[in-house]
């Protein structure tokens, strides 16, 4: 084994390999607590659950149905000039190229923009050729800053799986990590101080 005097390899053990298992055992709690994360998603993070979006032919072949996320009614409204709009943040899997078929390198995350059709109703909004509007998600940077760093913003379930993971392991790094990680860590530990207390707040 790779062996550095007066390093501390649990720190870094925890912050590779921890991360992964802190983010699945927290689909677990989100499983048995929907309603206490729903409140974390509309109160805090200012989603809204859509009582119906109305089909979209493309999207219900090629929308990414996410076991860990299987209620995927979470739209955002995005405030701009023009007043409010809306977006559905998704994960799609597109066509390949390739004979041998898609695969998860062929999935994309995507905002479709929505039009409000009745009370908590959407319908995704399509162009004149017939085609849905949308855009790559990463370009919505009104929602994914909220977000940030989440790597999974197209479900709220996985964002707060990944920032609860960062946020556990921020607070619970064991021994002395090197010193030019110590500030990044501090740094971490004051930005998520604020969804640090919602997850408290919800879980208690």
């Amino acid at each position: 084994a790779m062996h550095i005097e007066g390093f501390d390899w649990r720190w870094l053990a925890l912050a590779e390999f921890g991360d992964v298992l802190i983010h699945e055992q927290t689909h677990v709690v989100q499983r048995q607590h929907p309603e206490a994360f729903a409140r974390l998603y509309t109160e805090y993070w200012g989603y809204k659950h859509a009582a119906k979006i109305d089909p979209d032919p493309w999207l219900t072949e090629h929308q990414m149905l996410d076991p860990d996320g299987t209620d995927q009614n979470w739209v955002f409204p995005i405030q701009d000039a023009g007043g409010t709009r809306w977006i559905w943040p998704l994960m799609v899997i597109e066509d390949a190229e390739d004979l041998a078929g898609p695969s998860f390198k062929n999935a994309r995350q995507i905002a479709v923009e929505l039009e409000l059709a009745g009370d908590d109703a959407f319908r995704v909004k399509t162009a004149q050729n017939g085609r849905l509007v949308m855009r790559g998600l990463m370009n919505e940077v009104g929602f994914v800053s909220r977000l940030s760093p989440s790597r999974s913003p197209y479900h709220p379930n996985e964002a707060a799986a990944d920032l609860f993971a960062r946020i556990i392991i921020a607070e619970n790094l064991p021994g002395h990590p090197p010193d030019e990680a110590k500030d990044a860590i501090e740094k971490a530990r004051l930005r998520f101080k604020p969804l640090q207390e919602w997850f408290a707040k919800i879980l208690q």
